[in-house]
């Protein structure tokens, strides 16, 4: 399954309802794939600002990296998700 967990799985698609599931029953945030790629950069790269927030919140690493060297802040405003992008950058 690549190191695909179902935490990232949902992030991949933005399943909010999922996520939050998940991260109550104590789902590792910041678990990443055979890629390097966390449920961060995942919700990230799809553009899905609610399962970013739900992330953030639950303490997901903003400057974690993944094989290529990518955030999620660089995935993000390479697919022009401006939202997650202000997200991201807050607090930095």
């Amino acid at each position: 399954n690549y190191g695909y967990t179902p935490l990232i799985r949902a992030s991949i698609d933005g399943h909010v309802e999922c996520v939050k599931e998940l991260l109550a029953v104590g789902a590792d945030v910041n678990k990443a794939n055979n890629s390097g790629r966390t449920s961060l950069i995942r919700a990230s790269r799809g553009g899905h600002v609610e399962t970013v927030k739900l992330l953030l919140a639950a303490g997901a690493k903003k400057y974690k990296t993944d094989i290529s060297g990518k955030t999620a802040l660089t995935y993000a405003t390479e697919r022009g998700h401006h939202e997650i992008v202000q997200l991201l950058q807050q607090g930095a």
